[in-house]
């Protein structure tokens, strides 16, 4: 699972504040979440104000190699 904030985040700067991987960075009016860094804890999304951080299933593509 990965964590992405969407555009209704209003720069509120408690997800970058609570991250322990320090993963979350300002990017113009927003903040982005570095997947690198991501240590997939979840603190981010329990602490946004407004619910702007997302989550999505991992999804593997393996089976469609040829």
């Amino acid at each position: 699972m990965y964590f992405y904030i969407n555009d209704t985040c209003v720069c509120c700067a408690g997800c970058a504040m609570d991250c322990p991987a320090e993963a979350i960075t300002r990017k113009g009016d927003r903040y982005v979440i570095h997947q690198d860094m991501c240590i997939h804890c979840g603190d981010c999304y329990a602490i946004c104000p407004v619910g702007a951080v997302q989550t999505v299933k991992a999804v593997s593509y393996t089976h469609l190699r040829a």
